[in-house]
């Protein structure tokens, strides 16, 4: 079978039919066009009752009305596979009234397709585990083989089983995490990482798709570049399936400096807690995430976009336990501020006092219409550059939040701060 991207391009002939129905099969054509999977039904001829053509000349010229489909079963030459989440797009067919023939050629955009498996629903908990497949994390990690070389010859070690760079037991997911290592290549060898995610019970498919996206915000954060989830295999006991669904995030030129080199235990001590993170506290995530993963942001839209991360983790963080009311914009700051070692903070920010008033009342002039500009408002040129230090501040938080050392993190983090220099 093949292995299919999430964003690979599909042109498959099969048929297809509801799960509870085996024998409605239709054919069609399942492809992708502009980026978008879509099923094209093949055209069909109905002859029309007196009645039927009434009803479809009182709805000739009444406007679209979008049909669903939530599950179609189907097999092409690429074996058995699941469509999920179908929207009507088009129906190229007409109505001959003079003939009193239907013909109907609908084209169905699809959400997702499950190539390599017949399941029931997203949510039906079949799937006994996933795997994960990110762009550049290879770069990061260790080749799985082994180097020697001597007078005579160079020589690699291809090993046929992965290496296993870290593994453990997360309690949020009830699930074994796996980090191994392939190597691949014949005149280049190349790591090939995977991320692996076996839960103790069987889940749904919407259950692991779910964590993908985390695991590439993950890696994003740790590498301070924007990496992209490239494929996803699901299994079922010793069956398995690639997904295909229209995915896009951006990826980013490497900045090795920007990286954060974690040991094995490390990382995975850091993704435990990650994977940990309640659905109320990911925003701040999300917010910091999509700044850094989005190329043509307005230097004002992204300055808010990082005050408004920075307040959300300070109200997180130092709220009190039992409290609604969290710390104030300004005081969060200061508390977030202290998080780093005095002469670290310094190096990377300025004066605290100083640096609270610059994100207070820049903040405050951009959201409030007709305020009056004070003196440490960031504008022009230099705000550029005051966003480049806020979106390493904020990355250097949240990994000294997942347990990473700031000796670890101080070169990658002022590195980030600092490539683009002030004139």
């Amino acid at each position: 079978m093949t292995d299919f991207q999430l964003n690979s391009p599909i042109d498959l002939i099969g048929g297809f039919w509801p799960p509870d129905n085996k024998d409605d099969i239709s054919s069609g054509t399942l492809a992708t066009q502009t980026g978008r999977l879509y099923l094209s039904v093949s055209p069909k001829t109905k002859r029309l009752s007196q009645e039927e053509l009434h009803e479809a000349m009182m709805n000739f010229g009444g406007g679209t009305k979008w049909k669903r489909i939530d599950i179609l079963h189907g097999h092409t030459k690429e074996g058995i596979c699941t469509l999920l989440d179908l929207i009507e797009n088009t129906d190229d067919g007409t109505v001959d009234v003079p003939h009193s023939l239907e013909i109907s050629a609908p084209r169905w955009r699809v959400g997702m397709a499950v190539m390599g498996l017949h399941i029931d629903s997203d949510e039906a908990a079949v799937l006994s585990g996933a795997a994960y497949y990110i762009t550049k994390i290879r770069n990061m990690l260790p080749l799985a083989g082994s180097f020697q070389v001597t007078q005579d010859a160079f020589t690699y070690t291809y090993p046929f089983k992965a290496l296993n760079f870290f593994s453990f037991n997360s309690a949020a997911l009830d699930a074994e995490v796996i980090c191994e290592i392939f190597a691949r290549g014949r005149s280049r060898i190349e790591s090939f990482p995977r991320i692996r995610v076996v839960p103790r019970t069987p889940k749904s498919l919407a259950w692991f798709w779910a964590i993908g996206p985390r695991l590439e915000n993950f890696f994003s954060l740790i590498l301070g570049t924007s990496v992209s989830l490239k494929s996803v295999r699901v299994f079922k006991d010793k069956e398995m399936a690639w997904l295909v669904k229209r995915f896009q995030t951006r990826e980013e030129k490497i900045v090795h400096a920007n990286w954060v080199r974690c040991e094995p235990q490390q990382m995975a001590d850091a993704l435990g807690k990650w994977l940990a993170v309640p659905e109320n506290h990911r925003p701040v995530e999300t917010i910091l995430l999509n700044v850094l993963r989005k190329s043509s942001l307005f230097v004002e839209t992204a300055f808010l976009g990082l005050a408004q991360a920075l307040e959300g983790f300070g109200r997180i963080r130092f709220s009190k336990l039992g409290s609604k009311k969290g710390p104030t914009f300004a005081s969060g700051i200061e508390q977030t501020y202290d998080l780093l070692t005095p002469d670290f903070a310094n190096k990377l920010l300025g004066d605290r006092d100083t640096f609270v008033r610059k994100v207070v009342q820049t903040r405050n002039y951009f959201t409030h219409l007709g305020s009056i500009k004070k003196a440490n408002v960031v504008d022009d040129g230099n705000l550029f550059f005051m966003n480049e230090r806020l979106h390493a501040f904020i990355r250097c938080v949240m990994l000294i939040d997942l347990g990473i050392s700031e000796g670890t993190l101080r070169d990658p983090i002022f590195h980030q701060a600092t490539r683009w220099k002030e004139l």
